[in-house]
């Protein structure tokens, strides 16, 4: 195979693995992959992370140790890149299968996304002028309800004064009436859209609140200690200094503080 002159190399260059290779992922599914390549790669990574481990412990003493660790890391990484071609190769066919899929099938879904969306404000602006309809009958009802509320209580006092109990009694009557009309005409009514066939559902409408900024600064110093906006500043931040076409010096608030990775 391609990754058999690859090997690991340790401390002591003796150390190997006694642990078995791991099975096949989905050796119970059928042959998804190539399974006796993975299982290759995988009995190899498995030598090169027992040596690793060794070294973990060893550590670097002299330019000998610099040097086999220095091969240690060269065969990892030689080691990874054909374990990641084995796993781009092997899932190709299934990205290719995925692609052609969505290929089929998302046009048509932007197709009626797109219809759903043309046709959404029409119904939305009649639903609109439904709602405020229904608002105004509400408002007209609940004034008729208020003077006819109000009337019966002239006539209940008027009946009162006058000791004519069957008159009071009537005007009390109403007086209940009317209450009950203004009750049913305080309740909120919702403009709803009903489907023709009743298969579909009933539409209604939402108010939904956005903001738009006006004042970006003003916006900021109040949302300024939320930990998602130190992020975003530090990924620019990040971003301009690692520029060497950005002047680093001209960026305020923050120091530049660097650290030593091997590559």
């Amino acid at each position: 195979m391609e990754n058999e002159q690859i090997k690991p190399v340790g401390p002591d260059e003796r150390v190997e693995s006694t642990e078995p290779a791991a099975a096949g992922i989905g050796h119970n599914l059928g042959p998804v992959f190539d399974v006796e390549k993975r299982d290759a790669l995988a009995k190899q990574a498995e030598k090169f992370t027992s040596v690793s481990s060794a070294w973990a412990k060893h550590g670097v003493r002299d330019e000998k140790d610099e040097a086999l660790i220095t091969d240690q890391i060269t065969g990892l990484r030689k080691l990874k890149k054909i374990v990641d071609e084995a796993r781009i190769a092997d899932k190709k066919p299934y990205d290719d299968a995925a692609k052609a899929v969505q290929a089929a099938y998302v046009p048509i879904i932007r197709k009626i996304e797109a219809s759903i969306e043309a046709l959404k404000p029409k119904l939305a602006a009649y639903l609109t002028e439904k709602q405020r309809r229904i608002e105004d009958e509400r408002r007209k009802a609940q004034e008729q309800a208020a003077r006819e509320a109000a009337e019966a209580q002239r006539l209940a006092q008027q009946a009162e004064e006058q000791q004519d109990i069957a008159r009071r009694v009537e005007a009390e009557e109403a007086m209940k009436a009317a209450e009950k009309a203004a009750r049913q005409a305080a309740k909120p009514v919702k403009a709803q859209a009903r489907s023709a066939s009743g298969a579909g559902r009933t539409i209604s409408t939402r108010t939904i609140r956005e903001a738009r900024i006006t004042n970006i600064r003003a916006l900021f110093l109040h949302y300024q200690d939320k930990r998602e906006v130190a992020d975003v500043l530090l990924r620019l931040a990040n971003a301009d200094i690692r520029n060497k076409d950005v002047d680093e010096t001209k960026i305020p608030g923050i120091e530049i503080k660097t650290r030593t990775v091997a590559v």
